[in-house]
Order: C-alpha cells, then sequence, then structure tokens
C-alpha cells in the first residue's frame, strides 16, 4: 500500500515520512490497556510489503516474504504490475530507481528481459506457487493502463485460481477505477484503500458490498469501525510497530494490523499471550 496520510498539495517523501513518524510517536507514547488473551489470539498481522530492509533484503521479493512465512506472519501485502508481455510481477513502483536503483520502467520490460536485468523480481505467479496457502494475501492492484483488458482477467484468474477467494486472498486498490482488472472476483475478496479520500471510499465499499477499507489508523476512527462492522466488513489500518500503538488497534477491534515491522510486532504479540498463560 501506499503512505496514507497525505495532502492535498505534493511533499517530499522524506517530509511524509517525517509526519508520520512524529505521530508513530505521539501514539507510541500515549498508555494503553494490554488487550485480552483472545483479543491478542485474534490479531492479524500484515508485514507490508514483506520483511525486509532494502539492503540486505528487498521489498516484493520471495526472500521478503519468506521472512514473514517463517516467522508466523498471518499475512503479507504485495504490490503486482504487469510488464510488456503481460506478465503479473511483484513489484511497488512503476520503475526500478528506488529499490533497486536502475533507470527501468517495469512495463517497457519482456519478462524475460526484467528476470536478466532484475533477477530478484518475482512472477505473481511464483509467489502463488511458492507461498500459496502458507500465508494469506494482500494483493495490491496498482493504478496503471490496461491496454489488454480482457487477456489480463483471464491471466490473473488463471494464476488466482489454485487460491480460494477471501480465504487464501484478498485484493486491495487505492484507485477504485482498477476495479474492473477483478471484476471476476467476488465483491467481498476487494478492499479499498483510502488516503484521506477515506468518506468517499467508505460510500463506494458500502455501495457496491465490498470486502472493507483499509488505511491510516489516524483517519479510520471508531465511527468507520462500526460502520463496517454492522456489514461484516473489514476495517485494516497501518502502520504499527510500537506496543502502545498494537494495544490501542487491538483494543478497538481493528481487523487487519499493517506493519512495516511485523516480525517484530509478531514477536511481542507471542510473548504476550505466553506471559498471560503462564
Amino acid at each position: 500500500m501506499e503512505n496514507f496520510l497525505t495532502i492535498t498539495f505534493m511533499i517530499p517523501p522524506f517530509l511524509e515520512t517525517i509526519l508520520l513518524a512524529i505521530i508513530d510517536f505521539f501514539y507510541g507514547l500515549y498508555p494503553q490497556k494490554t488487550p485480552s488473551i483472545d483479543q491478542l489470539k485474534g490479531a492479524k498481522l500484515v508485514s507490508h510489503r514483506g520483511e525486509r530492509d532494502n539492503i540486505s533484503v528487498f521489498e516484493n521479493t520471495l526472500e521478503s516474504i519468506g521472512i514473514a512465512v517463517q516467522n508466523g506472519i498471518w499475512g503479507v501485502e504485495f504490490d503486482i504490475r504487469w510488464t510488456k508481455d503481460l506478465v503479473p510481477i511483484v513489484f511497488h513502483d512503476p520503475t526500478a530507481d528506488r529499490v533497486f536503483n536502475k533507470k527501468i520502467t517495469i512495463k517497457d520490460q519482456t519478462f524475460l528481459e526484467l528476470r536478466e536485468n532484475l533477477p530478484l523480481i518475482p512472477s505473481l505467479e511464483e509467489v502463488v506457487e511458492k507461498f500459496g496457502k502458507k500465508i494469506h494475501f494482500l494483493i495490491e492492484i496498482k493504478k496503471e493502463e490496461f491496454p489488454f483488458l480482457e487477456e489480463q482477467k483471464i491471466i490473473l484468474k488463471k494464476i488466482l485460481s489454485p487460491l480460494e477467494e477471501q480465504s487464501d486472498y484478498h485484493t486491495l486498490t487505492l484507485n477504485p477505477e482498477t476495479l474492473p482488472l477483478v471484476d471476476f472476483l467476488k465483491p467481498g475478496t476487494k478492499l479499498l484503500v483510502a488516503e484521506l479520500n477515506f468518506k468517499h471510499l467508505l460510500t463506494i465499499v458500502e455501495k457496491e458490498n465490498l470486502g472493507g477499507l483499509l488505511g491510516h489508523y489516524l483517519f479510520l476512527g471508531k465511527r468507520t469501525l462500526e460502520k463496517l462492522q454492522i456489514k461484516d466488513q473489514i476495517l485494516g489500518t497501518g502502520y504499527v510497530r510500537s506496543k502502545n500503538l498494537f494495544f490501542r488497534e487491538v483494543n478497538r477491534g481493528v481487523h487487519w494490523i499493517f506493519s512495516n515491522h511485523a516480525v517484530e510486532v509478531e514477536k511481542m504479540r507471542k510473548e504476550l499471550i505466553q506471559k498471560q498463560e503462564t
């Protein structure tokens, strides 16, 4: 998912990171009640783009997803884009500049060219084959042109066919206009990701009976949670790292808790469960 905190004007990524860190710091200091053992056991942690530092382990790679699987994380979020020859691959950005420091545009590469130039980028099919049913997939559909929409839908449907909707995976998107790519899925399999447009997207979720709404914990409050709970829809928030923030989200009944440090939070969760059981 994209960073949830955005302003109506463009701000540099480093400033957005600072703003998010300040908010996290405040909530990290605010004491919270320790959740019950049942609440802790029911908490579903999602590793955002896998477990990575983008130095030795890179986001959205088989290794980063594998670390999440090995540590018993409930779910992993990753992004898909399309190559020139219509292979869905697991990668966040339209270009490889940020992650791999290479000026390569994903959509301009065939899959074989991409494999030669950027061997760490996996195809969606490889991820499904290696980790399907071992961890819950949160598959984000990125906004881009779908030049052969019907063919792309057939490709995507075939790759996902070994998996069961909602039990094994859901799809996410910040942009409702990308939903036609997954119109073969049940409405409950599809979730929207909100930035500051959470009220508008909540209306779409309710109208279309989609699976739920995701966003920054600061903006998705009690009223939103209550509206979604009435229709048995999902609320997911991110990004959690501190104990107090984790407690806050668990206590208020958030269904999915996204984190850039899911292994760290999962270790804390297990230690708390063990402490309460002894």
